[in-house]
């Protein structure tokens, strides 16, 4: 079983999910990407926590 990562793009603020860091960001090209980690203060959980406070 594969385990997703998350990275996010530092160009447009999109996430992407997969098991290894993809060479680009799906939506606007840039190789931007940034791992959002497991475990820290910037993790996965606290970036969507954010995103949806914010809406």
């Amino acid at each position: 079983m594969l385990v997703p990562n998350f990275f996010v793009c530092e160009a447009c603020g999109t996430v992407h999910a997969a098991p290894e860091r993809p060479p680009a960001c799906g939506d606007c090209g840039a190789d931007a990407l940034r791992p959002l980690s497991r475990g820290s203060d910037a993790d996965a959980g606290a970036y969507f926590s954010a995103s949806l406070r914010e809406s």
